[in-house]
């Protein structure tokens, strides 16, 4: 029934298609700066890798939960939320990213 609050274009393909539908909805539409890579299944420690050397404050980073055996990416993130939370960087919904007025 309702529609998402938050929108990821796939592949992050803004098509004229894209942001007409968009258009007709109250949804927010989010990229993302570091991409996990981890679709190609490179092995948790590569995954855990580009993430950390990628992330930064305000970053929205692309991880996959579908489509597939994610086994590496479940694997990779305690890796990367302990990295993460070692920077003091803290882990939040986008929507509570998207509220700070620091963020970038």
């Amino acid at each position: 029934g309702a529609a998402p609050a938050w929108f990821r274009p796939p592949y992050g393909a803004l098509t004229p298609e894209v942001l007409a539908t968009l258009g007709g909805y109250p949804t927010t539409l989010t990229m993302w700066d570091v991409d996990a890579r981890d679709w190609s299944r490179p092995g948790p420690e590569q995954i855990a890798a580009t993430v950390l050397e990628g992330a930064g404050p305000g970053s929205v980073v692309l991880m996959h939960e579908g489509a597939g055996d994610r086994a590496q990416t479940v694997q990779a993130l305690p890796s990367i939320i302990e990295g993460l939370l070692e920077r003091g960087l803290e882990l939040v919904p986008v929507g509570e990213l998207a509220a700070t007025p620091d963020s970038t």
